[in-house]
């Protein structure tokens, strides 16, 4: 069970649409778990080798995507804590907003092309898997993990018949 959870962990964090940037070095752990979430979902929906190596790349450039527009938020908003004048403030504002709206797109335009790629049944079987994922991981994560050592049990006792 304790397995379960952690490939279940591992898969979401992969496929987590809000992630901090990786550094170079990072790049390879990052990829083996973008590798098993991807092998994760491909035997889950039964994906044929064309609808994996399709859905595989779009997976890929989404989350890219999604990397890039989340930097661009996360820098306006610490921008916007620094602003000092109202127009820095009202552009701020204006450019958190543009880039919200270019996040969302995306989002929808994942779900497009993920039904053109997969057919309505696997997508839909897709987006809820992730759901699933997203949600285990989300209770994991927020469940504290038990730092006690385990109890350890007193020897056994010799019990001699006579």
């Amino acid at each position: 069970m304790f397995l379960k959870r952690i490939l279940i962990f591992i898969c979401i964090v992969a496929s987590s649409s809000v992630v901090a940037q990786t550094q170079a070095s990072n790049n390879k752990p990052k990829n083996r778990m973008e590798e098993l979430f991807l092998w994760k979902i491909a035997d889950e929906l039964s994906l044929t080798i064309p609808e994996e190596r399709a859905f595989g790349e779009l997976f890929k450039k989404q989350g890219e995507q999604k990397l890039r527009l989340n930097n661009e938020i996360q820098e306006t908003l610490k921008n916007m804590g620094d602003a000092k004048t109202k127009p820095e403030k009202e552009k701020l504002l204006a450019s958190y907003r543009k880039l919200l709206k270019k996040y969302q797109d995306l989002n929808v335009e994942e779900v497009d092309k993920m039904a053109k790629i997969l057919g309505t049944e696997k997508a839909v079987r897709y987006f809820a898997l992730k759901n699933d994922l997203s949600n285990q991981v989300k209770t994991l994560i927020a469940t504290p993990t038990n730092t006690e050592k385990p109890k350890t049990l007193a020897p056994p006792k010799i019990i001699e018949e006579k």
